[in-house]
């Protein structure tokens, strides 16, 4: 985390991942399900004071996830490709810190992408399905400590 200003933090985070099945038949050398090799994010945030009032922090993240596959088998209808979200916040804070209220926003570009991908029953009848990952999803959350 960097901070040229108490008020001003950047904060970033990179992961890698060699996630392989070293003895499992005829998956050994394969992919882990569900283990992206690499994920990475960035984040900053403003604090703002507002005089004996608290203060205000604006916060906006970058949250990155690689490819990876759903099943042992790492086959091409398996992969899900990768995709990069952004989330925002914006925090009131009392001046004590005892009482805050946050809005905040999920995947603010409303972006479209795959969580899981896979062949119900086995595939009967050549099926496949998709799970898409969450919306735009956005609230409001307060709390308070005693």
């Amino acid at each position: 985390m960097a901070e040229p200003r108490t008020d001003l933090q950047f904060i970033a985070g990179v992961g890698y991942n060699d996630a392989k099945f070293d003895e499992f038949g005829a998956n050994s050398g394969n992919r882990i399900p569900f283990a992206p090799k690499f994920t990475a994010s960035a984040a900053t945030q403003f604090r703002l004071r507002a005089g004996e009032v608290g203060s205000f922090t604006l916060r906006g993240e970058y949250n990155y996830r690689d490819h990876y596959y759903v099943q042992p088998g790492n086959a091409p209808s398996d992969l899900v490709a990768g995709y990069g979200l952004v989330n925002a916040r914006v925090t009131f804070a009392s001046q004590s810190e005892r009482h805050q209220a946050q809005l905040w926003v999920k995947n603010l570009a409303d972006k479209s992408y795959l969580s899981d991908r896979g062949a119900p029953l086995g595939g009967l009848l050549g099926s496949t399905s998709v799970v898409y990952g969450k919306p735009r999803t956005y609230g409001l959350k307060l709390s308070a400590r005693f």
